[in-house]
């Protein structure tokens, strides 16, 4: 019989891994994306040997549908409903932490454009669309795995672990012009709203030494 209090426990360690595995991802997914990488085996190596892998991600998944309600909440941004400032800031962290999992990390920052008017000329509700439309841009925008989240206001970020600062200045580049054909449509007469957004680009590159 499993013992499966000390996996729990291997799994809290692994949340931030996880959840940036998993962004746009169902929990399967997410999990057998997780078993793939280095981290899984330096986290459940000595469980994986033991029990087998089969059965370790599906404890796991159990795991993980029972906290999904709380990562909704504590991980994801209510309004947008992608990463909160908590979860890329946790993200941030770990890839640090591995600094051997990546030579090159990229960040994009994004901020709206004149936000303040648009809450002001149109309301707050009007806002608050602008603001999905934007989440909703990003993901349909980004490759599945990219972890992205709302920083807070009218503030997004972007984390991309061995991208350079070309690429990602591309990628800013056509996320620019993708917002700019942006429309949001809004309230009972389907008002029309664009905006458009500043975007920035910030890379650390590692030495080969390390």
């Amino acid at each position: 019989m499993i013992d499966w209090n000390p996996i729990a426990e291997k799994f809290r360690e692994a949340d931030a891994i996880l959840i940036g595995a998993s962004n746009g991802l169902s929990i399967t997914e997410g999990l057998h994306l997780f078993a793939d990488n280095a981290a899984f085996d330096e986290l459940f190596g000595d469980f994986k040997q033991k029990y087998g892998l089969h059965c370790i991600l599906q404890g796991m998944k159990v795991m993980s549908f029972q906290r999904r309600k709380i990562y909704d909440l504590l991980e994801a941004d209510a309004l947008t409903n992608i990463a909160n400032r908590r979860t890329i800031y946790s993200f941030l962290s770990y890839l640090w932490e591995r600094k051997n999992d990546w030579n090159t990390l990229s960040v994009i920052y994004i901020d709206l454009d004149k936000f303040k008017h648009i809450n002001d000329e149109y309301g707050h509700d009007a806002g608050d669309a602008t603001l999905i439309c934007t989440a909703n841009t990003l993901k349909n925008f980004l490759p599945t795995r990219t972890m992205f989240g709302r920083m807070g206001g009218e503030e997004f970020c972007i984390i991309l672990p061995n991208t350079g600062i070309e690429q990602a200045y591309n990628m800013a580049e056509q996320l620019r012009q993708a917002f700019e054909k942006q429309v949001v449509r809004y309230g009972i007469f389907d008002t029309e709203i664009q905006f458009t957004a500043s975007l920035g680009i910030a890379s650390v590159y590692q030495n080969d030494g390390g």
